[in-house]
């Protein structure tokens, strides 16, 4: 659980840095003779683009399909993939749908919908605790819906590192 804990939070730090820089208007002046802060942060997303979306793919279906470890920690870093990634997730949410029976189309897009309700597009502390809340229900929704049975609301302290 350390581990994850600790690698959600380094992910989560860099995103949050990565969302700022991404989202203001004007980038700022660099110092004669120097890099601008962060520059080979950015020059490393933008030589690997699939870096973050196959992290964020892989995030969601572990959440969706795996066994979770430190749900909280991993709602982190998360929220920042999703507003980083809008198209990806938006790709995957489809695609994820259209993988299920009929009759799981409903539950799975009302999942979805709930993922995402009341969740603003900034990375703030207040925004990233209304996503995690989301994100529990999401994930019971989803297993209640793959499995087919009620699934109990509550959360074990190992989900919640």
């Amino acid at each position: 659980a350390v581990v994850i804990t600790s690698a959600c939070s380094a992910l989560d730090t860099i995103l949050n840095y990565l969302y700022k820089r991404f989202t203001r208007s004007p980038h700022p002046v660099a110092k004669v003779g120097m890099e601008p802060e962060g520059d080979s942060c950015l020059v490393a997303v933008k030589n690997q683009p699939q870096l973050m979306s196959d992290i964020l793919t892989s995030m969601m279906t572990s959440l969706m399909f795996g066994e979770v470890k430190c749900q909280w920690s991993i709602s982190r870093p998360l929220l920042g993939l999703i507003l980083l990634q809008e198209e990806v997730f938006t790709n995957f949410k489809r695609e994820i749908i259209s993988q299920q029976p009929e009759d799981r189309h409903a539950a799975f897009d009302q999942a979805f919908i709930g993922l995402m309700d009341g969740v603003e597009l900034s990375l703030s502390v207040k925004n990233k605790d209304i996503f995690t809340q989301n994100l529990a229900k999401f994930r019971r929704e989803i297993v209640e819906a793959v499995k087919g049975k009620e699934v109990s609301p509550s959360v074990s302290n190992n989900d919640m590192c």
